[in-house]
């Protein structure tokens, strides 16, 4: 996640993760990323991330600005890297 200039900050408990997803250029750079807040100026880049995420065959709850990440209890540790790869390519669609 220390790659992505869109992350503010990213936590962990157990297998349940969450990453804060901030604009990365614009007027609202640095500004969280919000779709339930009428959308703005991050309307298209929440989209992207959106069509990204499902692409790569990720299905994950995205709620205001926070990726939510939550795998079956019983993944592989190739699995989960497996997965935390694709996340990594469609946060590209953020910048």
């Amino acid at each position: 996640m220390d790659e992505h200039d869109c992350v503010r900050q990213a936590r962990v408990i157990g297998l349940f993760g969450c990453a804060d997803l901030v604009d990365t250029d614009g007027p609202n750079a640095g500004n969280r990323v919000s779709g339930l807040q009428g959308g703005g100026p991050s309307n298209d880049k929440i989209v992207a991330f959106k069509a990204a995420l499902l692409d790569e065959g990720i299905i994950s709850l995205f709620r205001n600005c926070m990726l939510h990440v939550a795998p079956p209890l019983v993944i592989s540790e190739a699995e989960l890297r497996d997965g935390f790869e694709r996340v990594h390519r469609a946060l590209a669609a953020l910048g």
